[in-house]
């Protein structure tokens, strides 16, 4: 039984060998979010949000994070072997829509919709 584990971890870490010198250089790490404490007092209680800060989409800090963000995971999801592949089944998959089942409430029935390759589903309302 060690024998098998043995010849598991050795091809694990060939694998992982070769995995990591296709990709190139190792990121450091995610951006780090500055930190600005914002205290409320809510029913009483003191609550510190020290990266509200982010809620502004429109500040160009904001902006500068969320590049620095999105640069980062680029790096490490790009270079990963068959992401076209998956890229274009999902898109397949996706691209049929769908529509969930009726909930009622009240006299009204409530239910979703999302063609093709709609962003977001619509509500829909019908009565009766």
């Amino acid at each position: 039984m060690m024998a098998w584990y043995s010849i598991f971890v050795s091809l694990l870490l060939l694998m992982t060998t070769v995995l990591a010198e296709d990709r190139g250089p190792v990121p450091t790490g995610p951006p780090k979010a500055k930190t600005e404490p914002v205290v409320d007092v809510l029913h009483g209680h003191k609550v510190v949000d020290p990266y509200r800060w982010l809620e502004d989409t429109n500040n160009p800090a904001t902006q500068q994070f969320v590049n620095e963000q999105l640069a980062y995971t680029r790096s490490l999801l790009d270079p990963l072997p068959g992401r076209d592949k998956i890229h274009s089944r999902l898109e397949q998959l996706l691209s049929i829509g769908n529509i969930t089942a009726p909930q009622p409430g009240g006299p009204f029935y409530f239910y979703t919709r999302r063609e093709g390759t709609q962003n977001q589903a619509v509500l829909y309302v019908r009565e009766g």
